[in-house]
Order: structure tokens, then sequence, then C-alpha cells
């Protein structure tokens, strides 16, 4: 089940879908950071993490940003 999204999560969810389109619907599930987490290592890859380094790609810090600008502190630390 979906968790309201909070204005300001709206263009992070957004950006993360422009990416990931798997990703932009798992973020906003209810207790839904082990599966984050799970797709996210799955399709990171060496050259990708180099993209994340120089925020050409940021589908990890965007995807912590959502969780803390949605108040899920908790989740955005652990994925941090």
């Amino acid at each position: 089940m979906a968790e309201p999204v909070s204005e300001a999560a709206v263009p992070l969810l957004r950006s993360v879908g422009r990416a990931d389109a798997q990703l932009e619907k798992l973020l906003p599930e209810r207790d839904s950071l082990q599966r984050v987490l799970g797709h996210l290592e799955s399709v990171t890859t060496e050259p990708l993490l180099v993209e994340e380094a120089f925020e050409r790609r940021r589908l990890w810090q965007d995807a912590g940003l959502f969780y803390s600008n949605s108040g899920r502190l908790l989740e955005a630390i652990e994925l941090f």
C-alpha cells in the first residue's frame, strides 16, 4: 500500500522515475526500504557508481531524500 506523497517529495519521485520506473513505484510504499535497497543493489554497477559519485545519476541520493522529505527519517538514514 502506497503512503501519501508529500508535496516536497514529488519532484524527487519524478526524478527517480525518469531513471527507474520500478524504483518510482517502490518508494511510496509502506515499509519499502528493504525492497528499495534490494532493487538499488541489483541495478547498481561499477560504471553507475561513478555516475552517482559525479551526480550525473542520483538514484541513491534522490531515494534517500525522498524518504527524508516524506518524513520517513529512519528509512532515509538507513539508505544513506
